[in-house]
């Protein structure tokens, strides 16, 4: 038995003195955020033996398949919907944009969450340029330009958003992308994922609430968008919409309201044929083999 299974652990205070002890509130200062930008936070003992113990299992909970509730250390977002979370590739990291909060109002804020130390942080820009706060909009993280690339999304219940803003993950800076030919427009609800430098952006709704059903493909390193033309099978428009892609080749599209109802329908984009094909799905049933 040791850290890393639960062997080793904080045991309960065994008297009225102890228990005080363990529940009083200090003044502590992570090494991981220390320096001139130190942020001291105030915790119990047991708090904070317990996070530390915490960071010293956390290479054990991938291989226990059940979910755990991390206590961390930093800046939390608090609560939020609506909002962002994209991957930095290969850094074990992610980025939190946006959403809504308890408050109801939206929020402008870029949080960083680093997985090996359980550490929240506050991304502070360099420059005081940065977008609106927003909520339900498409974002990916370009790794060959090391960007977090945001699209769409409400700015408020009735004002969208149709611009492509950039964040460069090492001089700190947002940029607002100028994009001189057609785009999907105002957006919303769409669904969305990226690859190779592209951020794919499927259906959503428009600043009038009409229900798309188009295909756009934005590509982050000459600023263009490209619209996918129709073939004769294409997905129902539909907003809420989740798309992922497999093995880089094809778009998978689950679920969404058609602004009627809910569905359960998956489709598949091909890339590089530019074809959508409906995936069925197939009742299983028992089968006996005769002698």
């Amino acid at each position: 038995m040791e850290i890393s299974n639960g062997g080793i652990g904080v045991s309960n205070c065994s008297s009225p003195l102890a228990c005080t002890i363990a529940s009083s509130q200090i003044t502590f200062v992570d090494p991981k955020t220390s320096g001139m930008c130190a942020t001291p936070v105030k915790t119990s003992i047991t708090n904070l033996i317990n996070t530390a113990a915490m960071r010293l299992q956390v290479n054990a909970f991938s291989t226990d398949h059940s979910w755990i509730e991390y206590p961390t250390f930093g800046i939390t977002p608090g609560g939020l919907q609506g909002h962002s979370i994209t991957m930095i590739d290969s850094q074990n990291k992610f980025l939190v944009y946006g959403g809504q909060m308890v408050s109801g109002a939206l929020s402008s804020t870029l949080y960083l969450f680093e997985f090996d130390a359980i550490q929240w942080s506050v991304v502070q820009p360099s420059s005081a340029i940065q977008p609106p706060p927003l909520i339900n909009h498409a974002a990916i993280f370009c790794n060959a330009t090391q960007e977090l690339v945001l699209f769409g999304g409400s700015t408020s219940i009735n004002s969208l958003n149709n611009a492509i803003w950039k964040f460069n993950i090492k001089t700190n800076l947002w940029t607002q992308v100028l994009v001189v030919d057609y785009s999907p427009g105002f957006r919303t609800l769409q669904a969305f994922d990226g690859v190779d430098g592209k951020l794919y952006v499927w259906g959503g709704q428009d600043s009038t609430r009409n229900v798309k059903g188009d295909l756009w493909q934005f590509n982050i390193l000459t600023s263009q968008w490209q619209q996918y033309s129709l073939n004769s099978v294409t997905p129902s428009g539909k907003y809420g919409s989740v798309m992922r892609i497999v093995n880089n080749t094809n778009l998978l599209l689950f679920g969404g309201n058609n602004g009627q109802t809910d569905t359960n329908e998956l489709w598949s984009f091909d890339i590089n044929l530019q074809t959508w094909h409906s995936l069925i799905r197939i009742q299983r049933t028992d089968l006996r083999l005769l002698p």
